[in-house]
């Protein structure tokens, strides 16, 4: 199962590398917090698992919207503050008045996302009623 999912994941990095050019290295992988208080929930180290699942270097971080979100949302996420602190922040241009995470990464990446970052994030499904 293991072998099936990093499969998966070298495919899908050979399609940006190959279909849309994105040849940094290392990987820039863009992690928000609901990665971060997921991660934390099933006890995984990003820092050492994500560049051990893709097979490639990465350089993780995030942005001050990600990490003010969060501590907006009270002591209850204080672990995942933590999480994310440790990484290096992109300046997204909204220190003033910060963005809702969702959107300060869309806008990060929109246009073409020069920077070539790959979004860490736990989308949520909302249910169809």
């Amino acid at each position: 199962m293991k072998g099936d999912r990093r499969k998966k994941a070298r495919n899908v990095l050979k399609f940006y590398t190959s279909k849309l050019q994105f040849t940094r290295t290392p990987l820039q992988i863009l992690v928000d917090g609901t990665f971060a208080c997921q991660a934390l929930a099933v006890k995984v180290n990003i820092k050492e698992q994500v560049p051990n699942y893709l097979g490639s270097e990465c350089s993780i971080v995030t942005t001050g919207c990600c990490v003010h979100e969060l501590e907006k949302l009270g002591p209850d996420l204080h672990g995942a503050v933590c999480i994310l602190r440790q990484f290096n922040l992109v300046s997204c241009g909204h220190a003033e008045k910060p963005l809702a995470a969702s959107e300060c990464i869309q806008r990060i990446t929109r246009g073409g996302n020069t920077e070539e970052y790959f979004v860490a994030t736990k989308v949520c499904e909302a249910s169809i009623d």
